[in-house]
């Protein structure tokens, strides 16, 4: 039972399917353990126009796809770090642009780069369309390494009600979400080499952005873990484009 609610919060923390009520709190910080798991799935379901459709449109339609399951998740938190990081003069200024739910030039200029080198990347690997499971499902293993390695911001803001349940996330819930994004990266590429090189580009990216932002911040809060989430999926899309260009 308690297994089955931190996957369901899991699912209602990361997605907005509709899977009961509010992602029950007192699970939040066990339900990082599947945050790949989820990843997968919506990498899964994205990846489906690319079996029916031209590969501009899918790639277009998968985006939207994703955008319409997470809800702008982590969209919204890469624009509003971008506003942050580039607006503010030092870590107290840029959380509190962070915290302004309006958009600015920055964060605006910031999502549609994202937006377009997502889709470029997407018609790019169009012949191999499950590879945006593997990117999905690494990129929420490395907001779960963030997450153990320190206590975002205890506010209202960053993570909601959520933030200092995060705080309890600890490398047990980080090795099998890591574990879960490896063995879903097996079944789509069953080459040592090329999970190897998936988990590499995660792992590295994983940590520059969290220094970069640290340094930036002071301190992780939600919107930089959604930012590290789209930043993290973007890159393993870019390495297995390099990869397949290279082959």
């Amino acid at each position: 039972m308690r297994l089955l609610a931190s996957l369901r919060t899991a699912v209602a923390f990361l997605t907005r399917l509709p899977v009961g009520s509010d992602a029950d709190h007192r699970f939040l910080a066990g339900s990082t353990a599947w945050f790949s798991l989820v990843g997968i799935g919506i990498g899964a379901v994205a990846a489906l126009p690319f079996f029916w459709m031209p590969d501009r449109y899918a790639a277009l339609v998968s985006i939207l796809i994703t955008v319409l399951v997470t809800g702008a998740l982590h969209e919204d938190g890469f624009a509003d770090t971008c506003d942050g990081v580039f607006g503010g003069a030092d870590p107290e200024s840029r959380r509190a642009i962070m915290r302004d739910s309006r958009i600015g030039a920055y964060g605006a200029i910031g999502l549609w780069l994202l937006l377009a080198a997502r889709w470029l990347l997407l018609n790019d690997l169009a012949a191999v369309p499950w590879t945006l499971a593997v990117a999905t499902g690494f990129s929420r293993t490395a907001a779960v390494w963030l997450l153990a390695n320190q206590r975002p911001e205890t506010t209202p803001y960053p993570l909601a009600k959520c933030s200092s349940a995060f705080g309890a996330v600890g490398w047990g819930q980080a090795l099998i979400c890591f574990g879960i994004a490896v063995g879903g990266a097996w079944l789509v590429f069953p080459s040592l080499p090329t999970v190897a090189f998936c988990a590499g580009i995660a792992i590295a990216l994983s940590g520059l952005c969290g220094m970069f932002l640290r340094a930036k911040l002071g301190r992780l809060s939600g919107d930089a873990l959604g930012a590290v989430i789209a930043l993290v999926e973007l890159g393993c899309l870019a390495g297995m484009a390099i990869l397949r260009n290279a082959g």
